[in-house]
């Protein structure tokens, strides 16, 4: 059997053109995400994961305020791999 623990970490970046109906670009923005966790292994084809997770979304428009929408948690996971 594998060993019982592992790491694991995602990061990413995004970026975005904001468009109208009738794509006609409006402004730009960038999207963000970073996850940071741990596995268990408890057999051969079963898991459970916990990890922290951070998602942030910049919108820079051309003829409105610009907006920026952050979101965060922690999240728990049980993993079955059918055979």
């Amino acid at each position: 059997m594998p060993p019982h623990w592992f790491i694991f970490g995602s990061i990413g970046v995004v970026p975005l053109t904001i468009e109208e109906p009738k794509n006609t670009e409006i402004g730009d923005g960038r999207e963000g995400s970073l996850e940071f966790g741990g596995s268990y292994i408890l057999k051969d084809n079963m898991t459970l994961s916990m990890s922290v997770k951070s998602q942030s979304r910049e919108f820079d428009y051309d003829t409105a305020p610009d907006q920026t929408h952050d979101v965060g948690g922690l999240l728990f996971r049980y993993n079955y791999t059918f055979r």
